[in-house]
């Protein structure tokens, strides 16, 4: 049925009536199909697309962090003053050549080792502890001349320069050493 206003020759729209609302009612759920279909195909490749673009950037980030840890390994071993890193719980977790030397531990044996267990008895009650306490709540590095403990047992004078860095979230501790002269 045409729909006009009155007194106008134009047609301004159409009412269609049904007898029978099946065809219709099978039609919009044609319709209601294909959008979601179009819809979830398009939504699946944006997600694939975003998992490949993903992977790549990672990828790349990955390639990007194992140069810039080569070049830090590269310069660290390459230092001649010590340098140990330690953990939150001040375990050791890598250290260079240098401080290889100077403590006589290789770095397999150190890893894991407690810090403390670097530095001589007398040393480690009376001076260690607030050493580290007031290097973490500085946030800055602290200078301290104490004695070191070798491997053997020998102890040395021993200038360390500690500081905090972040690593996972957690304050870590670097230590560098220099032998007192």
């Amino acid at each position: 049925v045409p729909v006009a206003f009155s007194g106008r020759r134009e047609i301004v729209g159409v009412i269609e009536t049904y007898t029978n609302m099946t065809a219709v009612v099978a039609g919009v759920r044609r319709t209601q199909r294909l959008i979601w279909t179009g819809t979830v195909t398009i939504g699946l490749l944006l997600y694939v697309l975003m998992v490949l673009v993903v992977r790549n950037a990672t990828a790349s980030q990955r390639s990007a962090l194992a140069g810039s840890e080569a070049r830090f390994r590269s310069v660290a071993q390459s230092a001649s003053d010590g340098i140990v890193l330690a953990d939150p719980g001040e375990r050791i977790i890598a250290w260079n050549n240098s401080a290889g030397m100077i403590f006589g531990y290789g770095e397999a044996e150190a890893v894991g080792m407690p810090l403390v267990h670097l530095i001589a008895e007398r040393d480690r009650s009376a001076q260690w502890p607030g050493l580290v306490a007031r290097t973490r709540s500085a946030g800055r590095t602290s200078v301290v001349e104490l004695h070191g403990r070798k491997k053997d047992g020998t102890q040395f004078p021993l200038e360390i320069s500690l500081s905090t860095w972040k690593g996972g979230g957690a304050v870590c501790l670097s230590g560098h050493s220099f032998l007192n002269r």
